[in-house]
This record gives C-alpha cells, sequence and structure tokens, in this order.
C-alpha cells in the first residue's frame, strides 16, 4: 500500500474535487479515499506491483458537467520488489558453493549476492549480479 498526500488550494477556493492519475495503468490497482470527503487531500493506494516505477499526477477539478483542470502536480516512486523464494545453496569444493532460487513475482534490476563468515559475521564475498 502506498498513502500520497497533497496540499490543495486555499479554503476559499472554488473547487469541487481532486482528479489522481497514475502511470502505468496496472488494472489491480485499487484506489481509496479513507477520509469519504470529496475535497480530502489524501488517497490510500492498494495492489501496486511489486518492484515497478510509477508516476502519479493529481489536479483540482472545478465543475461537475463542465470540468475544469488545474495544471497537474507529479510524484514518483518505485515499489519494494517481493523477496526470492526457496533459496538453495550446495557446496562445490572446499571453496566454492553454489546457490539457486526461485525469482520473485515482481519488476528488478538484479540482484545483490552476499557471504558471510558464519563465526565472525563478516562479509567475505559481495557482488551484484
Amino acid at each position: 500500500s502506498l498513502v500520497i498526500t497533497w496540499l490543495g488550494p486555499p479554503d476559499w477556493t472554488d473547487y469541487d474535487d481532486f482528479e489522481l492519475q497514475w502511470t502505468p495503468k496496472d488494472s489491480t490497482v485499487v484506489v481509496f479515499n479513507p477520509y469519504n470527503t470529496v475535497k480530502s487531500k489524501g488517497r490510500i493506494i492498494q495492489k501496486l506491483h511489486p518492484g515497478r516505477p510509477y508516476t502519479f499526477s493529481v489536479r483540482t477539478v472545478s465543475g461537475n458537467s463542465l470540468k475544469s483542470f488545474s495544471e497537474p502536480v507529479q510524484a514518483h516512486i518505485r515499489t519494494r520488489p517481493d523477496k526470492i523464494q526457496h533459496i538453495r545453496c550446495r557446496p562445490q569444493s572446499s571453496t566454492a558453493v553454489s546457490c539457486s532460487w526461485t525469482h520473485p513475482d515482481s519488476d528488478y534490476d538484479g540482484y545483490d549476492v552476499k557471504c558471510y563468515h558464519l563465526d565472525k559475521k563478516e562479509l567475505v564475498y559481495s557482488r551484484r549480479i
């Protein structure tokens, strides 16, 4: 989930609502207005795809049938990717191991692989793949 908030125009300004848009337009995304008032300055966005970059755009709306819009304000975020599943490591020799895992169901750019000495908790290997 993501909570998005914004500062609206001054209270004396004549406007009716806010319009929230986002890209990419994932069909699973759900937008919830936690305050149940038209002019509330925040929304909760749920079911975003893990690891995906999004652009959110908010603009003020005036009018019901003949609408007028302000210039939009944008924000960019990237959701956290899911963790890997089912990691398996096997010794290959006295100085090497082989590891495999199931890819997460998310957008991601790569993996950070780190190996620590068990007793000393000391980093002995680190690589981005």
